[in-house]
């Protein structure tokens, strides 16, 4: 259900460039040798200590093609802390990091506390190979751990360095990589490719109940046949009974009365059937490349909680893509999916275990932290973009506010 856009070289030149030779991104032929960057082990990590477990001087080329990590910890400490642990990937000898993330984002974990115990994911981005083993009465007072392999390709033509942070004040026990790495990159066309990673971290306040009753006019104008719309409805979804689950994005408010919505949520629905009571939504932007930057969307890793305990209701939220800057704001989006289970490709509420290829959900806690995290890989369908792209989720709460960390995996020229 996703969509792909194909995407040249830019300018058409170069190897592998122009109209005929359209070839997938993230592929890297193998022109040198496989070799090992570690093991690397670190005991005592605590304290904000930063450890560099894989760096290339500037000047050299090659291929990161996979890292494997193990972090352990306490149980007080593995709940509390360890999740504060931090990947910086640095290109080309640059002061600041182009990837700075939570480790456990590795293995699609924003939430590790409440990851599925006994998970066995594998994707073409990643591999969780094992859940936290917090409810393993023989490591009751021991280490507690989680492991995984990264392996989207991370080409650099003038070093990199790979390295992980501790939080500060904390008191872990160890962490390990093992990074396998390809020394030589070659000439193929995406050699200048660079893997970005942009998180997004924000609490979304509880929707609004509308209590006004409206019809739509046609496939994208609606009206207003009772009560008024809100002044910030705009770029905002509007949830009504007769459609449950699926929203309106509002593209444009016309004035108090008048609205003009996306065809793309409104198609089967009633024309002129008078509607009930509602409530429009924020939403959360969890993505937002600048018009002009060219690049390829490669995995999304989403977590969202909600601390009211109305959890399951995030997940209708309808994803969304603008895959071009322009005018983003008044138009359709290029991308849509029903909710976020549809995006994930998981089951009906998350109620069974659903770790695919493409996507699924490593936590899911509706009892005690009322938080999810799900993925998405776009590796075998990539989407690529010219001009910037933008990727938003309504929060379907009005109970209470709900946190939402998402954070998307990109390749963009260099």
């Amino acid at each position: 259900m996703s969509g792909v856009i194909s995407l040249n070289t830019p300018g058409g030149g170069g190897a592998g460039g122009g109209a005929s030779s359209i070839k997938h991104p993230f592929e890297f032929p193998f022109t040198g040798q496989l070799r090992s960057g570690g093991p690397k082990i670190k005991l005592g990590f605590s304290n904000s200590t930063r450890v560099v477990v894989f760096s290339k001087a500037p000047g050299t080329s090659g291929i990161v093609r996979n890292i494997a990590w193990i972090a352990s910890a306490t149980d007080a400490a593995f709940n509390a802390v360890l999740p504060g642990c931090t990947l910086e990937v640095k290109y080309d000898g640059a002061a600041g990091a182009t990837i700075s993330i939570p480790l456990f984002t590795l293995g699609a974990m924003e939430y590790p506390r409440s990851v599925i115990h006994g998970a066995s994911v594998s994707t073409p981005a990643f591999e969780l190979g094992c859940g936290p083993y917090n409810d393993n009465p023989a490591f009751a007072g021991a280490a507690l751990g989680s492991c995984g392999n990264f392996r989207l390709p991370m080409p650099f033509t003038n070093g990199i360095e790979i390295s992980v942070v501790a939080p500060a004040n904390t008191d872990l026990q160890s962490v390990f990589f093992n990074v396998l790495y390809e020394d030589a990159l070659g000439t193929a066309w995406n050699r200048n490719l660079r893997l970005c990673a942009d998180r997004s971290s924000e609490t979304v306040p509880a929707g609004s109940t509308i209590p006004f009753a409206f019809k739509l006019t046609d496939a994208t104008h609606l009206l207003v046949t009772s009560g008024t719309l809100p002044a910030n409805i705009a770029g905002r979804v509007i949830v009504a009974d007769t459609f449950s689950v699926h929203d309106m994005l509002v593209l444009t408010r016309t004035d108090a009365t008048h609205a003009i919505v996306s065809s793309l949520d409104t198609d089967g629905a009633p024309i002129n059937t008078i509607n009930g009571a509602g409530f429009h939504a924020a939403v959360h932007r969890f993505l937002d490349r600048p018009a002009g930057e060219v690049g390829y969307i490669a995995l999304v890793v989403g977590g969202y909680a909600n601390p009211s305990a109305d959890i399951d209701i995030l997940d209708e939220g309808n994803v969304r893509f603008w895959i071009d800057q322009t005018n983003v704001a008044t138009r359709e989006p290029d991308l849509e999916w029903t909710s976020i289970e549809d995006f994930a490709t998981c089951c009906f509420n998350y109620e069974q275990q659903s770790w695919g290829e493409e996507g699924g959900i490593v936590s899911r806690d509706v009892v005690t932290n009322y938080e999810k995290s799900i993925y998405r890989c776009f590796y075998r369908t990539p989407i690529g973009y010219t001009n910037g792209v933008r990727g938003i989720v309504p929060q379907y709460s009005t109970i209470g506010s709900s946190d939402y960390r998402w954070t998307t995996f990109y390749y963009k020229f260099n």
